[in-house]
């Protein structure tokens, strides 16, 4: 589900709508590992096969919970480390690298920054639009 969000916030900028804010979504699922609890952010197939619940968040550009969805056992103290942990993914804000067209995390132990994702995704549209002139 989150793919598809960020599919479809793209292709909106990509096709000019004018937009008051975007979106960013994340997945994140809750599985049980010995007695810990561990918090899996873009859970695969089998991570979510074994987990105790699953989520799916989305934040506006003005980091407002859009969208929570979620399935599974899990207490309120869990829902809050997986909002927490969302909104972190999501609404982070990462300075901008000169020079870089997209910025994968890898050198963050943070995971993803889909803010910064989504931002580079546009520019690298608006570039490649003005290009012409």
């Amino acid at each position: 589900m989150p793919a598809l969000m960020q599919t479809a916030v793209l292709a909106l900028l990509s096709a000019g709508v004018p937009m008051r804010a975007t979106a960013t979504a994340t997945a994140v699922a809750i599985a049980q590992q010995g007695g810990a609890k561990k918090i899996t952010v873009d859970p695969t197939p089998r991570d979510i096969e074994t987990a105790r619940s699953v989520h799916v968040l989305a934040f506006t550009s003005h980091d407002e919970l859009l969208l929570a969805e979620s399935e599974g056992d899990f207490t309120v103290k869990e829902w809050d480390d997986v909002y927490e942990t969302a909104k972190a993914i999501c609404c982070r804000s990462a300075p901008a690298k000169e020079g870089v067209a997209m910025v994968l995390d890898d050198e963050d132990a943070g995971g993803p920054d889909m803010r910064q994702f989504l931002r580079s995704a546009a520019g690298a549209k608006v570039a490649a639009d003005l290009h012409w002139k």
